[in-house]
């Protein structure tokens, strides 16, 4: 394993961490676009300059750099290679008050690769989505706010039901990326039956997925 600290935001980084990773191994097979940020939820009229800014930043232009870099990269090896762009709340139309922003920085990405899908048709190099679901992280619990935030017991609620910890949907996706997924593929752990079964289930069984250890 290498680590190289890499602004997403920031393209010469990006580029960097490339060339490091050739560097290291020769060849990159799987290139996922995992960094993403959210914000305080906040109505369109009510959202701060510097949210605006930083969640494009990197959701949306640092996304497509980083694509950009890597699909360069992979074009001129032999075998080509995949890269795995990451979904969430927004990438399939859904809305919420207070989730314009970061939802339409997952929508963009939802266009982005359907464009990079038919631009590289005939291409050895495939694009993907990574569809983690809604997973205990930092960024999920800057979503859920303080206990006094508006919907935050509905949210904690769902969140039970749906939500699952890293250590349990990571190496579910690892393992997909591992599996040689068609171009257009989705490596999905929350899938609609899933979720279905999730609520059905929680008329007779509690899931306590947020700690308050995790909130502390």
């Amino acid at each position: 394993a290498v680590g190289v600290p890499c602004d997403v935001a920031d393209r010469a980084q990006l580029q960097r961490l490339w060339d490091a990773a050739i560097a290291a191994f020769g060849r990159v097979e799987n290139w996922v676009n995992n960094a993403g940020i959210t914000h305080d939820r906040q109505r369109v009229g009510d959202l701060k300059e510097a949210d605006i800014r930083n969640v494009q930043e990197t959701n949306v232009l640092g996304m497509m750099h980083a694509t950009q870099i890597a699909l360069r990269g992979m074009q001129a090896q032999p075998e080509g290679g995949t890269i795995y762009n990451m979904e969430g709340y927004g990438s399939s139309g859904m809305t919420a008050p207070g989730m314009g922003l970061y939802g339409a920085s997952k929508f963009a990405l939802t266009y982005f690769n359907k464009a990079l899908l038919a631009e590289t048709r005939d291409s050895k190099v495939r694009i993907c989505y990574l569809s983690p679901g809604i997973v205990v992280t930092d960024l999920l619990k800057r979503d859920l706010g303080e206990p006094s935030t508006p919907g935050y017991a509905r949210m904690m609620n769902v969140y039970n039901i749906l939500g699952d910890r890293v250590e349990t949907v990571t190496p579910f996706l690892a393992d997909g990326i591992l599996r040689d997924v068609k171009a257009g593929g989705r490596v999905a752990w929350l899938t609609g039956g899933k979720a279905a079964r999730r609520f059905i289930g929680s008329l007779f069984h509690k899931r306590t997925v947020v700690t308050a250890a995790d909130m502390a």
